[in-house]
């Protein structure tokens, strides 16, 4: 099964920690994972279903960001496809993307949809 996520990431910087707090939007969970400056220096927590629930304004407004952004990704893929007749590998790759990328919009918009 296919999990979709949005992301939030929460300070950068060449010698900071980098935290990315990851909705997975398909368990209904939220996944932090801070990161040191070595890459050694990785720690992934999986939070409850209730930190999800509480923080349900952000994530709304984070699968309209990826909403927006995924309506781009498949407009560059419609684009790539037209040009790329002549090179089937490229045309193929295009349609492999372009197939990926309309699902996970479907399903953000159906998410978007069911927790209006």
């Amino acid at each position: 099964m296919i999990e979709y996520k949005v992301y939030e990431e929460f300070g950068s910087g060449s010698f900071e920690q980098t935290t990315y707090r990851e909705y997975n939007l398909t368990k209904c969970v939220v996944e932090t994972n801070t990161e040191g400056y070595d890459e050694e220096d990785e720690n992934i927590e999986v939070v409850s279903e209730k930190d999800f629930e509480e923080n349900i304004t952000t994530v709304k407004y984070l699968v309209g960001e990826r909403i927006e952004k995924l309506n781009g990704k498949i407009k560059n893929n419609k684009v790539v496809i037209s040009l790329s007749d002549d090179n089937q590998r490229e045309l193929e790759k295009a349609k492999k993307h372009l197939d990926k990328n309309n699902k996970e919009l479907r399903f953000m918009k159906k998410w978007q949809k069911n927790n209006k």
